[in-house]
């Protein structure tokens, strides 16, 4: 959790490559000590997820948000406040491409 804090830090200051670097850290060390389907790997793959949504790389984000999905849906459920959030950032992803901003 402190590397995606740091990450965030980053992000503040528009340093997406840093930011990006040590997300990546983070899900590595959590996939190799907790396994592939802990909290701790769906709450980095959302951190990683988010970081791509704003720099608009929906493509990359996309995938790290159906897998922090599916990760949630099998802890808990599919009524749990977790899938919901996951579920709404994952709408952003697939739709926000096609929004018009006014």
């Amino acid at each position: 959790m402190s590397l995606n804090s740091l990450a965030w830090l980053y992000v503040n200051q528009g340093k997406y490559e840093q930011a990006e670097k040590l997300n990546k850290r983070a899900l590595m060390i959590c996939e190799k000590s907790l396994g592939p389907e802990d909290i701790a790997i769906g709450q980095t793959l959302g951190e990683l997820a988010k970081l791509y949504i704003i720099q608009g790389q929906y493509d990359k984000a996309e995938p790290l948000m159906k897998r922090g999905l599916a990760i949630f849906e099998k802890l808990f459920g599919n009524d749990h406040p977790e899938v919901a959030k996951y579920l709404d950032f994952l709408g952003l992803v697939l739709n926000y491409p096609n929004f018009d901003m006014p």
